[in-house]
């Protein structure tokens, strides 16, 4: 599709012509390469004429409007903020288009409203709040054997979920999930569509870089519940207030990002995500910890399938997860004994008196000392963790473990986690790789995900149903 039309970019009008997410602008005047970047005719260090751009050429806008004329209405242009524009081939042409990188764009309707709400489809969110549950059969085998079978769609209230609350970018937002219905007269397209839709509600704004945030936003979310990165949401319909309190349909944004990412049907089929119904009630608790950089996802894989794979770089970023959720959790470190507490005060007592007699070198080498006394090893963090989250994990723990005649031992888990990850972190390529540590690493990422659960006061059944089914393990829980 190729769009046409006129917008205003640095305070000036150019003609646009918009084909396959390329945005190319076109100067007006003869003198907008001299009014847009300060073109000047100098000569080179060789000696050779050439044009000189005064000004920096760096995307500071958040958003360009323009009129499109194929659809008589307003488009939005979200650039790539601080990137580069791709100037004029030809800059002794004046009317050679110009190249702008983007994010995104919205393509409203003829009604140009602020945005109240964002409406979020993606074939994850047809699993994670599952389409199934808006229809019955109501089947008689008699009229079945004729050809005549019922299927009745059940209301809007009974498949619509309980609204969330969280802020983002100082704006108070409701999440909820639905189940949307649409018809079809067409051969060929089914009579009846049913699509899960994930909704964000928020008072209405114009703010369009806050539109493309949200999305970002949701997709680290779906992400989470799936535990993989290609999450695909190439477009996101948008809603407008209208007269009876509701929302109007306004237009939709696409995302260029994930136009031509493809998305992990096999791991969806497998039941490798975790269900709305799990985390009902805490939908707006983790949104805003992922607002906030609360919930470490760093370590998520790319795909399901690479997730199977261990590297030295997915090593590190696994025990950096379990790092800072221990972190969360543990605020005031592992617990010690009370002898334990008595040694590392004494210590800390002498280092001390050491510091505050002795200088240069001697004084930084003992001011490190001392920070590192009362330092928890990742190995006592690991041992920590798991003892108090056996009774979620354990069962799984034992599975694996079983599977590949090794014993489950968390003290020496905690060990083998804690000497690989610093070889891989320190270069150590001549240290042999214990195997063992491969199976550790593994129930580490189970660890995690109750960690984090755990966090937001889910229960301990819930917790195990969402590794059991995330992970694959297909146990039979009580």
């Amino acid at each position: 599709m190729v769009l046409t039309g006129t917008l205003t970019f640095s305070e000036f009008t150019f003609n646009f012509v918009f084909d396959e997410n390329k945005l190319r602008i076109i100067p007006i005047t003869d003198e907008k390469k001299v009014i847009l970047f300060g073109w000047k005719k100098e000569k080179n260090a060789n000696g050779l004429t050439e044009y000189i751009p005064q000004h920096s050429q760096v995307i500071e806008e958040e958003y360009i409007v323009g009129y499109c004329n194929e659809t008589n209405s307003k488009i939005i242009f979200l650039p790539q903020v601080n990137s580069y524009i791709s100037g004029p081939k030809n800059f002794l042409n004046p009317k050679s288009p110009i190249s702008i990188p983007l994010s995104a764009y919205i393509l409203f309707s003829s009604k140009e409203e602020p945005i109240s709400r964002l409406a979020i489809c993606c074939p994850e969110i047809n699993y994670i709040h599952p389409i199934t549950q808006a229809f019955e059969f109501q089947f008689n085998w008699e009229e079945f054997r004729k050809g005549n079978v019922s299927v009745n769609t059940k209301p809007y209230e009974t498949t619509t979920t309980d609204k969330q609350s969280f802020f983002c970018a100082e704006k108070n937002v409701n999440v909820y999930f639905g189940i949307s219905r649409s018809f079809e007269n067409r051969i060929d397209e089914a009579p009846l569509k049913l699509t899960s839709t994930m909704y964000f509600e928020f008072e209405p704004t114009d703010d369009y870089s806050f539109i493309l945030y949200l999305w970002r936003i949701a997709r680290q979310f779906v992400r989470f519940l799936c535990y993989r990165k290609n999450i695909c949401i190439p477009k996101m319909e948008l809603f407008t207030p209208s007269d009876d309190g509701k929302h109007e349909k306004s237009g939709f944004i696409y995302l260029i990002e994930d136009d031509e990412c493809n998305s992990e049907l096999t791991a969806l089929k497998n039941g490798r995500y975790i269900k709305q119904e799990y985390i009902a009630g805490h939908e707006g608790e983790i949104l805003s910890d992922i607002v906030q950089n609360n919930i470490y996802t760093r370590h998520i894989p790319d795909t399901y399938a690479s997730g199977r794979i261990i590297d030295a770089a997915r090593f590190v970023m696994i025990t950096a997860a379990f790092e800072w959720e221990f972190n969360r959790l543990y605020p005031e470190g592992v617990e010690h004994s009370e002898s334990m507490t008595k040694a590392i005060r004494e210590v800390e007592t002498k280092l001390q008196e050491l510091i505050e007699n002795t200088k240069g070198k001697q004084k930084k080498i003992y001011k490190r000392l001392f920070k590192s006394a009362s330092f928890d090893s990742l190995s006592s963090e690991i041992c920590k963790a798991c003892e108090d989250f056996s009774d979620i994990v354990g069962i799984f723990g034992e599975h694996l473990y079983s599977i590949n005649n090794e014993k489950l031992d968390y003290v020496e888990m905690g060990e083998r986690l804690a000497n690989q990850r610093n070889n891989f972190a320190h270069g150590n390529i001549d240290k042999e790789l214990n195997n063992v540590s491969i199976l550790d690493l593994v129930f580490l990422e189970f660890l995690i995900y109750a960690m984090q659960l755990k966090h937001y006061e889910m229960e301990d059944a819930i917790i195990q149903k969402v590794i059991n089914e995330l992970f694959g393990h297909n146990l039979a829980l009580k």
